[in-house]
This record gives structure tokens, C-alpha cells and sequence, in this order.
């Protein structure tokens, strides 16, 4: 998550914010996560795509849940590289 804050402070833009489930359940935190970003893109919303963590050995089942949601909706998100290199740049333009 600390890519994906990183990014959206960057972009100006906003990210799920999972609430606090104690005992967690992670099917219950996936459907929030999923109606979440359903009614982003029903409400116009841009997606961005930071990729994934190279550096964990493991994938988040809420990003695979992502992509699938919005590959079901026809919406191919913004690809960015984050964090940016030194080589590479954040332009964000209107």
C-alpha cells in the first residue's frame, strides 16, 4: 500500500481505503474493495495502474480482483511506472 499512496498523493488522485475488520475477513474486505471501484468508474473516475511490486514474492489477490473488474467493465486503466527512476518522469496533463 505504500506504492499505491505514494502514487495517488503523486496524481492527486484517490485509493481504497480498507476498513478495519477485526477478525479480518478477507472476502468481506475483496467486496468492499470491489464496490469501491465500481462506482469510481461508473462515477468517471480515472484508473491508474502502478503494475505490480517486483520486489514481493507474492500478489495481492485485491490487485487480481481489480484487473478483473475492470476487464469485465471494458476499462483498460492508465499504466504508470511508479515509483519513477531517475530517468523517468510523472507528467500528469488535462
Amino acid at each position: 500500500m505504500n506504492r499505491v499512496r505514494g502514487a495517488a498523493k503523486a496524481l492527486g488522485a484517490s485509493y481504497y481505503r480498507a476498513w478495519r475488520l477485526e477478525p479480518f475477513d478477507a472476502q468481506l474486505a475483496l467486496r468492499r474493495n470491489e464496490a469501491w471501484i465500481r462506482r469510481k468508474v461508473r462515477e468517471g473516475h480515472l484508473i491508474y495502474d502502478i503494475g505490480i511490486d517486483l520486489a514481493r514474492d507474492y500478489r495481492s489477490p485485491f490487485y487480481a480482483m481489480e484487473r478483473r473488474v475492470l476487464r469485465e467493465m471494458g476499462i483498460e486503466p492508465i499504466p504508470i511506472h511508479w515509483p519513477p527512476s531517475d530517468n523517468l518522469r510523472l507528467f500528469v496533463g488535462h
